[in-house]
């Protein structure tokens, strides 16, 4: 162990622990964050509560539920929300089930219901939810994931969907969790990979329906003991079908781990998208993507099977983002509590280095439950920030002195720049506390600045809107594709101002079963002259254009 890892345990115990002489690759924490978030829960307008089993989680079925996705469905400019209920197993016969809803935005942050004639209420057991124009005719369906059979809506156009599932041949393996979309296979069209958790079956729940002990305190059983669920990598077939490929394509999880979140990116930049997986108790699944549609599974080798000690982790969630400003994207990884957080640093030469005691997002997580994550720059100074949502699994806990509670608070991670984070969300604002799960990340009044909806097992969404005063301008992109990859999905957005540089990339499926905002945005400080924007397509298309003044949407069109 070396010295700062023991310094995190010693912290942990509450201990003191010093830090001997200043290192200068090392510089200090970044201050507590400026940015301000106000709640904004009731008068959004968000009629939802989440129901997952019973209040006191005898089965492990009743624990996982709480992801959604953000749409513009209805293709008037402002994002649309589509939050997912699990369900319960005492419903009994004429019992209404709880059921998936579609939220309008009004354009003033504020939601309208339009689940009812939407079509897309689904009453299964939901998990997770993303958003993707899997066809290609410009308007974004929804692919759901159930303990049981999936679901994918195709978006008829006039706000109204149609489930597809039989037809389009993705009914997923029995419990899916999260789902990530993305051009695998360089052909055009979108291909869909969806992560499998546990073979559960309720009639033979584990140990006979009766508690398992965990820390002196009677939970429910699993995911420890029970099979793992199979992946399943759906390849399309460009007519809106898709054909079964994972023995392909090589994503076949021949371990049987519990997956939680996939989410497809670049990390070498070679233009294809290479997929990383969030594994519960197991290691983390990386596949390097060989340029043909095929993938080598290579999580050890490029670091981010385990933590910097070696360990598997149990991760929930996962965040992609360009934490220290180096042009390559790094890995956020949400994970059980007496554990911390894990930032995998995206280094040059290929491979991920665990700085998760070095970066500061590690000692405070330590007794914290992780889940939802996602990189944002909150305050638009050209760095991006980290919100990471937080909750128990198990009722059990409450009232226990050494644990945070069932429900917990959320933690605001502000960047220094250098890719150092200080946390403050309770002084940003965010300050309930909730059971939390899924976190969406999207700018509900188009006026640029990032909101929040923090998603809650048992509970109503939490709605934070982002008045952080001072903050810097802003740029946001959406790039067009041509042919069926009409989202552009895979496109990497590079932004060049005032001397700096960042970039972003587009992508369906992060965070907990979750899609955040599909427009990548970009703070620009008190910058507010022209902006080069470079827009590199899945295709290999470069479109390049030159935006005179900040604080506005653009679209690049690939053709």
């Amino acid at each position: 162990m070396n010295r700062w890892a023991a310094c995190l345990v010693l912290v942990s115990l509450g201990a003191g622990c010093t830090k001997g002489s200043p290192d200068p690759r090392r510089p200090e924490l970044a201050a507590g964050p400026n940015i301000h978030f106000e709640e904004a829960t009731p008068e959004a307008g968000l009629n939802f509560t989440n129901v997952s089993g019973s209040p006191e989680k005898y089965w492990i079925t009743d624990s996982t539920a709480g992801g959604g996705a953000v749409l513009d469905f209805d293709g008037d400019g402002f994002m649309d929300l589509y939050l997912v209920s699990g369900s319960r197993w005492d419903l009994k016969p004429g019992d209404p089930p709880p059921i998936n809803r579609l939220f309008r935005n009004r354009g003033d942050g504020t939601f309208e219901d339009a689940t009812a004639r939407s079509g897309a209420g689904d009453p299964g057991w939901g998990q997770g939810a993303v958003a993707a124009d899997y066809d290609g005719d410009g308007d974004p369906d929804l692919y759901v994931t159930n303990i049981g059979a999936n679901r994918l809506f195709r978006n008829e156009g006039s706000g109204v969907f149609t489930d597809v599932t039989s037809r389009a041949g993705v009914p997923g393996p029995g419990w899916s969790t999260g789902a990530a979309f993305a051009d695998a296979d360089g052909d055009g069209d979108l291909d869909l990979f969806v992560v499998g958790y546990v073979a559960f079956d309720p009639r033979h729940p584990p140990n006979d329906g009766k508690p398992c002990a965990w820390q002196g305190l009677p939970v429910f059983c699993g995911p420890q003991g029970l099979p793992g669920e199979r992946d399943i990598f759906y390849r399309s077939r460009g007519d809106g079908t898709f054909e079964e490929a994972v023995v392909a394509a090589g994503l076949g999880d021949q371990e049987g781990h519990y997956g939680f979140q996939p989410v497809f990116f670049d990390y070498d930049l070679d233009g294809d998208p290479d997929l990383f997986v969030a594994n519960d108790s197991r290691p983390n699944s990386f596949y390097e993507n060989r340029g043909n549609g095929t993938f080598q599974e290579s999580a050890v080798l490029r670091g981010v099977a385990y933590n910097e000690g070696g360990r598997s982790q149990a991760s929930m969630g996962v965040a992609v983002g360009d934490a220290d400003g180096d042009g390559r994207l790094d890995l956020y990884v949400t994970n059980f509590d007496f554990d911390t957080n894990t930032l995998y640093k995206n280094n040059s030469d290929g491979f991920f280095e665990d700085v998760s005691t070095y970066s500061g997002v590690g000692p405070v997580s330590y007794r914290a439950m992780g889940w939802g994550a996602a990189f944002a720059d909150f305050d638009n100074d050209g760095d991006l920030d980290l919100i990471s949502v937080n909750g128990h699994l198990y009722p059990a806990v409450e009232g226990r002195p050494d644990f945070q509670g069932y429900e917990q608070r959320h933690f605001l991670f502000a960047n220094d720049g250098r890719g150092r984070f200080a946390e403050g969300g309770e002084a940003a604002g965010i300050t309930r506390r909730s059971c939390g799960r899924g976190v969406l990340v999207l700018d509900l009044e188009n006026d640029g600045d990032l909101d929040l909806v923090i998603l809650s097992l048992d509970g109503a969404p939490l709605v934070f809107k982002n008045e952080t005063a001072g903050a810097g301008h802003w740029l946001k992109a959406r790039p067009v594709g041509a042919g069926k990859n009409r989202d552009a999905v895979g496109a990497r957005v590079t932004v060049r101002w005032g001397g700096r540089r960042s970039a972003g990339e587009v992508r369906r499926g992060e965070g907990y079963l979750s899609s955040m905002d599909p427009r990548p945005h970009f703070g620009l400080g008190a910058w507010t002259g022209p902006v080069q924007v470079e827009v590199r397509f899945r295709s290999g298309r470069v479109k390049e254009v030159q935006v005179e003044s900040a604080d506005r949407l653009i679209e690049v069109h690939e053709k």
